[in-house]
């Protein structure tokens, strides 16, 4: 099976991305908090989907949720972040 921090890792950078994608220019995120529900084993050779949505688009603050899902589209993971815009790339 797979370390929960590499899952938790994947689920950390899918909630950046999610943040960034709402801005008018990719700005790389910070983590201001993640939390993360594991729900089923994540094995290695397997593919999975990774599907982030922004919840809320403030200036300052951004919130997105992130799910992963194996190929059968069981639920395996799911984490909700929040995310600052990196002040060193605007």
């Amino acid at each position: 099976m797979i370390h929960g921090g590499y899952v938790a890792m994947i689920l950390d950078n899918a909630v950046c991305f999610a943040s960034a994608s709402t801005l008018d220019r990719f700005i790389p995120q910070l983590t201001l908090n993640l939390t993360i529900d594991y729900l089923r084993p994540v094995a290695p050779g397997r593919t999975y989907t990774v599907v982030g949505t922004n919840a809320h688009g403030g200036r300052t603050r951004l919130v997105s949720n992130v799910t992963i899902v194996d190929s059968q589209g069981k639920l395996l993971a799911q984490a909700g972040g929040s995310t600052l815009p990196n002040p060193a790339f605007k």
